[in-house]
């Protein structure tokens, strides 16, 4: 019998090693997005842009707004957002439209910034009004481009806040601003001009 103890050891620990658990499947995470533009193309073609950059990411640094963003008034507007890595010079834009399926662009916008759509967004009632202009696979809104008419009353500063979340495996016609992880979450200083 004791002969046989070596083997039966020897066969005892290959048993266990090979029921091991396997590693995990890694993460989908957060993308890292340090430069967000916002490209707002009038009917005649004017592109009005401004950019928020976060060059050190996570960092403690805090996010640079380019000051003095203006729209002209009761005009209509299509809006793309341009998301961008520059740590690791990565257009996120790209990343994000081929896994739609998993995000969702949310705003948020101070009453009278925009006549259309009305309302101040679907951030704190996903059943707000957004005008998509993209969709996923399955029909439900992205949000890389959408459409707005400005308001009427010109030279107030007003807030436009823009969310990105990142929903995997839970995203449908119902998920809101607060279902998931959050990519983006950034408050842009909008006027008004005649």
């Amino acid at each position: 019998m004791t002969k046989f103890m070596p083997f039966l050891m020897l066969l005892f620990l290959g048993f266990f090693i090979a029921c091991e658990p396997e590693d995990p499947d890694p993460e989908n995470d957060e993308e890292s997005i340090t430069d967000i533009t916002l490209n707002f193309v009038d009917d005649s073609g004017n592109t009005l842009t401004t950019v928020a950059s976060d060059p050190d990411g996570d960092g403690p640094e805090d996010v640079q707004f380019e000051e003095g963003f203006t729209l002209k008034s009761s005009t209509q507007y299509t809006l793309s957002i341009d998301l961008f890595n520059s740590m690791n010079n990565e257009d996120i834009t790209e990343e994000v439209e081929e896994e739609a399926a998993e995000h969702q662009m949310f705003f948020a916008w101070s009453d009278g910034l925009f006549s259309d759509p009305s309302g101040t967004g679907n951030i704190a009632d996903a059943t707000g009004t957004v005008n998509y202009s993209d969709s996923d696979s399955n029909g439900n809104p992205l949000g890389i481009v959408t459409e707005w008419t400005t308001g009427t009353e010109v030279g107030t500063e007003r807030d436009f806040q823009i969310i990105l979340k990142h929903q995997p495996d839970i995203k449908t016609a119902d998920t809101g601003a607060q279902d998931g992880e959050t990519d983006i979450d950034l408050t842009f200083t909008i006027s008004l001009e005649d």
